[in-house]
């Protein structure tokens, strides 16, 4: 696990805080790492001030056992989001893909690179995958749950999955930079089934969520 330390000044106070940054991992062989992605832990510090600081990621995330492979991102760099796309095809390519050693793409063989932006976006990758859960499915998901729930999400704010409760998939409205969550929704995990199972209605969308960068905001956010 490659880490180094990175001195950030604390947003509050502005007094020098130590970070242990960590550029990539593999949550087979060190499952804490994972946890702490999802506790909110991971390259957290406290500061003398009382602030409790999180360095942005800037790392890959390799997940053989589930076929998974992420290059996460700094949130601030979701502007760029085409540039960032073509950067993540490039390095998967290189290093599982189609320019990688036959034994490397033996591993990333079924794996499909993507790129996030910011900590709730790497978080939500992961429980969809935890949770079995289709990507672009997900993604219909929240456009409709936006459509039917008048939602208009703030500046700098996002929906979300955080979780799931009973029959219900948890999905919240989230300040990324700050990983506060706002208004949230249980929407029925039946939902994800009906359009999984007959996908028909969504098919002119869903063929536009294509790419590393698999997210509903490609739609709205014109690159740089």
């Amino acid at each position: 696990m490659p880490t180094q330390t990175v001195t950030n000044p604390c947003p509050n106070c502005e007094a020098p805080l130590e970070f242990e940054a960590v550029s990539s991992m593999n949550p087979s062989r060190r499952p804490e790492l994972k946890a702490a992605i999802m506790d909110h832990s991971l390259q957290r510090a406290p500061c003398n001030c009382g602030a409790s600081v999180r360095l942005e990621p800037t790392l890959s995330y390799l997940d053989p056992e589930n076929k998974l492979w992420i290059v996460a991102r700094p949130y601030p760099d979701l502007g760029d989001w085409k540039n960032q796309e073509d950067a993540a095809q490039a390095l998967f390519d290189q290093a599982l893909g189609a320019d990688a050693p036959g034994v490397a793409q033996e591993i990333g063989q079924g794996m499909s690179p993507r790129v996030v932006f910011g900590w709730p976006a790497l978080r939500e990758k992961i429980y969809a995958r935890d949770l079995g859960l289709d990507e672009v499915v997900l993604e219909c998901m929240k456009l409709a749950l936006m459509r039917n729930q008048e939602i208009v999400p703030e500046a700098g704010q996002e929906l979300r999955l955080i979780g799931e409760e009973g029959e219900n998939l948890v999905i919240s409205l989230v300040w990324p930079l700050t990983e506060s969550t706002g208004d949230t929704y249980g929407t029925p995990r039946a939902l994800h089934e009906e359009i999984k199972a007959k996908p028909g209605p969504w098919e002119a969308l869903q063929s536009q969520l294509v790419g590393p960068f698999l997210d509903a905001q490609r739609l709205f956010i014109d690159p740089r």
